[in-house]
Formats: structure tokens, sequence, C-alpha cells
């Protein structure tokens, strides 16, 4: 698949998530962190979809990718602590869309990982 295509399997990904996490928001009543967090995944997914073309590179790129799971992740639980656990609970105990989300925002964190540990112990010759 082309750069360009990646890219915009990328920003499909993206815009699904940005989706699933208006539907999780729920007019307010919801956990309203994913809808503030998916934003992030404009960016990150098409990186990551292009990175995933390069088995057994290492660049800048994947160890940011990597720093920014962390990052970013610790926030989410920040956030979602400081809005309220309950809102949190309430929305994973009506599956699928909530989990949905969830995954498609780890799915990102494992290509990540996936593709730091190919440039580390695979490397291209």
């Amino acid at each position: 698949m082309q750069r360009n295509a990646l890219i915009v399997v990328g920003l499909a990904v993206a815009a699904l998530a940005q989706l699933l996490a208006l539907l999780v928001t729920g007019a307010g009543h919801g956990w309203g962190q994913p809808l503030r967090f998916s934003p992030a995944l404009f960016v990150v997914y098409p990186i990551v979809f292009v990175r995933l073309r390069s088995p057994g590179t290492l660049a800048w790129a994947d160890v940011a990718l990597l720093a920014g799971a962390g990052l970013l992740d610790l926030l989410l639980v920040r956030q979602t602590g400081i809005e309220g656990s309950e809102y949190f609970h309430s929305v994973m105990a009506m599956p699928p869309i909530p989990h949905l989300w969830l995954l498609l925002w780890l799915l990102w964190q494992a290509l990540a990982v996936k593709i730091l540990v190919s440039g580390i112990f695979l490397p291209r010759r």
C-alpha cells in the first residue's frame, strides 16, 4: 500500500474512533475523556501505519510514539479520575461501543511497541 493510502487509512481509523468517542460521551452523561483524547489519533494513526511499512528500521518517531503513548495514557487516566470514575464504570457496563473505542485507543500503542521492537531486534541489513 502506498504511503498516501496508509495515511488515509490512518485518518479513517481516527475518524471512527472520534465517532465512537462522541457516542461514549452520551450527550454529557457519559465518559467525556475519549472525546477529548481522540483528536490525538488523527496524528498517531497515520504515523503508525506509515512506520509499519518499514520493518527493521528504527526512527526517532518510533521512540516518540511510545513516549507519547505513555504520556497520553497517564493524562487519560488522570482526567478520568478528575471527571469521576463512576462515568467510566457506567459506560463500560454498556458494551460494545466504549470497548471498541478502548480497543482503537490501545491498538496504535500496541503497534508502536511492535514497530520499536522490530526496529531494535530485527534490524534491516
